[in-house]
C-alpha cells in the first residue's frame, strides 16, 4: 500500500482526480494498492463536490484516509458529509490517551463514530508499548509510530518487519492495533 497526501485543493480540482485516475487506468497494477490521504493543508470548502471526486478514486480501487483528524481543518463536518475508508487520529490525542480523562473518552467515542460509519481507524504517533496498550483497549484498528519502526529512506522487507516481531507480514510501520 502507498500513500499520498493530497490537499484539500488539490481534491477540490477536476485535473487533478482525471490525472490521478489516468495514472491508475495506465497501471492496473496499482488498482488496490493506493491511498489518498486527505491533508489539513487546505480547507475543503465543497464538501459534497469533494465526496464524488473521492468516489471516483475509490471506485478506480483507491482507499481515501482523512488525516490529522482532530486537528486544524479536518473536522466533524469532513466526517459526516465524506464517505471515508480509513481516519488516521491526530498524535496530540493519543499521547495522551494512556493518561485517561477527556483524550481517552474523545477517541472512544471517535473510534465508535467511525464504526458506525463503517471506517476503520488509525492512531497515529504510537511511541511506547503503554500508547499501543491505550489505542487497543479504545478499540483503533490500525497504529503507527516509532514504536513499529523510525522513518527510512527505503522501505523495509517483509523478512526485516517480521523479525522485529512488531507487526504482521506485509505491513510496513502500521500494524492492526488488535495484533498480539
Amino acid at each position: 500500500m502507498l500513500a499520498v497526501n493530497v490537499s484539500g485543493r488539490s481534491l477540490m480540482s477536476d485535473a487533478y482526480v482525471e490525472g490521478a485516475l489516468s495514472m491508475l487506468k495506465a497501471r492496473p497494477w496499482a488498482r488496490g494498492r493506493l491511498m489518498f490521504e486527505l491533508t489539513e493543508s487546505a480547507a475543503v470548502e465543497d464538501l459534497a463536490s469533494a465526496d464524488r471526486r473521492i468516489q471516483s478514486l475509490r471506485k478506480a480501487g483507491c482507499e481515501v484516509c482523512l488525516d490529522d483528524f482532530g486537528a486544524g481543518a479536518a473536522s466533524l463536518a469532513y466526517l459526516q458529509q465524506l464517505t471515508l475508508d480509513l481516519l488516521k487520529i491526530d498524535g496530540r490525542y493519543i499521547r495522551d490517551l494512556q493518561h485517561g480523562g477527556r483524550e481517552a473518552t474523545f477517541v472512544k467515542h471517535l473510534v465508535n463514530m467511525c464504526g458506525e460509519l463503517n471506517v476503520r481507524t488509525l492512531a497515529e504517533m504510537v511511541e511506547t508499548p503503554e500508547a499501543e496498550d491505550a489505542v487497543r483497549r479504545a478499540g483503533v484498528h490500525y497504529a503507527q509510530g516509532w514504536l513499529y519502526g523510525r522513518a527510512r529512506e527505503t522501505p523495509a522487507d517483509e523478512d526485516s518487519i517480521a523479525a522485529r516481531g512488531r507487526t504482521r507480514s506485509g505491513a510496513l510501520a502500521i500494524r492492526s492495533a488488535l495484533d498480539r
